[in-house]
């Protein structure tokens, strides 16, 4: 113009813009003169900016745009999709303990330029996995998306957490395990009530029907002793008082170690009541035993004594010793019996004797020693013999067999005989 003019103000309002280089306000320009100021825009994200500026008495918009890649989250759930920020959650669909519920997750590259993802996980993987992941690292164009899907398995009822990563950013994921279907009844197979001492039943445990996750357990064995001391041999064949056992999903047939049908155990020496429990989970950890589980009982009866095996040596022509092994469940035995049989051609004037052997029984059975071997013993019975023989060189070699048998308050064991080496 012609006159001067007045600058009072220059001002610039809108995210991303700002001034520099500015003359000092007021300022007066003269005809023919001109001033200058730097307005910038620096975007902090990706997008368009809008802005006014002022000069004196005038305004102007200002209208920017923001290049780059912009990440873009939405989850589906239940038929429903929503948008997702980084720091933001996903709730899942509650799933009962075993089964598993899922979501649609899309990552959409919503900027100007190429977006580039090097990877996508979940911080714990307990009871969230991903699926259908693409390749790393993924590029994405602008305007292009990939989708994945978030698996939720719970292994325990109530509340599950985890972490969803897309590079740097975090997604909270969490979802709730309900109770999975109760366990189906259950039997064990194999000989129960009353069975011999010393022996190795096997017992098998089925499901009534199949189960659809997969089961682990515990057979524990306990033993009631009935004469008043307990017996180490009582425990499953594979050693100890717990066996553990899995029954697959979808099955019934347990299956112990070694991938057996069936476990054996030991039934031992002593009179009392086995007993064994089971107990089950899921293979979380989750408690599926009932709160009255059916038990597994064996019962060892008191019997008569049992002999095992009977040894005669000699060391002189007058004396020789019978040494017994056996065993008696009451952990009680009150006389031996013995039978002699003589050589031909010679006449014994004992053909019997019985020795009242209850106190040194007594005494074994009381000492701390025997408990290891539960109520087995090895009776040594040393022999003296005097007299006339016709033939034989001594009276010890006048005897041609030795029959042994033993008894308690239950009665009489088997007989053993022997016959002496010549």
């Amino acid at each position: 113009g012609n006159a001067d003019g007045q600058i009072a103000q220059i001002a610039v309002s809108g995210d991303g813009y700002r001034l520099s280089n500015l003359p000092f306000l007021p300022a007066t320009l003269t005809p023919g003169s001109s001033l200058s100021f730097t307005l910038s825009f620096t975007p902090e994200a990706v997008g368009s900016f809008s802005g006014r500026l002022r000069v004196g008495a005038d305004e102007f918009p200002l209208e920017g745009a923001g290049a780059g890649a912009l990440l873009e989250f939405q989850a589906t759930v239940g038929g429903t999709a929503f948008k997702v920020t980084g720091g933001g959650s996903v709730v899942l669909t509650p799933a009962a303990v075993g089964s598993s519920t899922s979501a649609a997750f899309q990552v959409t590259n919503r900027g100007t330029r190429d977006a580039v993802v090097n990877a996508i996980s979940v911080a714990k993987g307990d009871s969230f996995a991903l699926s259908d992941l693409p390749q790393f690292p993924l590029r994405l164009a602008p305007g292009a998306a990939v989708t994945f899907t978030i698996l939720f398995a719970p292994k325990t009822t109530g509340s599950s957490s985890d972490t969803l990563k897309i590079d740097d950013v975090s997604i909270a994921l969490s979802g709730v395990g309900n109770p999975p279907p109760p366990l189906p009844a259950y039997r064990f197979e194999g000989p129960s009530g009353v069975q011999p001492p010393r022996t190795q039943p096997a017992i098998s445990l089925v499901l009534a029907a199949p189960y659809p996750l997969k089961i682990t357990g515990t057979l524990t064995l306990s033993f009631a002793s009935d004469a008043f001391a307990a017996d180490p041999a009582v425990q499953f064949a594979t050693g100890g008082k717990t066996v553990d056992f899995t029954i697959p999903a979808n099955a019934t047939q347990a299956v112990f170690p070694n991938n057996a049908s069936q476990i054996r155990l030991q039934t031992g020496t002593v009179a009392g009541t086995i007993t064994v429990t089971p107990s089950f989970s899921t293979e979380g950890g989750l408690n599926l035993t009932p709160s009255n589980p059916r038990v597994h009982v064996i019962t060892v009866e008191r019997t008569a004594p049992q002999i095992l095996g009977v040894t005669v040596t000699q060391s002189s022509a007058t004396a020789m010793t019978v040494q017994i092994t056996g065993f008696a469940t009451s952990r009680s035995v009150r006389q031996i019996d013995l039978g002699f049989s003589p050589v031909p051609g010679e006449t014994l004037g004992t053909t019997s004797l019985s020795i009242n052997a209850e106190t040194a029984f007594d005494a074994w059975y009381a000492s701390a020693q025997s408990i290891a071997f539960g109520s087995q013993f090895t009776a040594t019975v040393p022999l003296q013999f005097s007299g006339q023989t016709r033939t034989a060189a001594g009276p010890a070699n006048a005897v041609q067999s030795i029959t042994v048998s033993l008894s308690n308050t239950s009665g009489a064991s088997n007989q053993v005989s022997v016959t002496l080496p010549r």
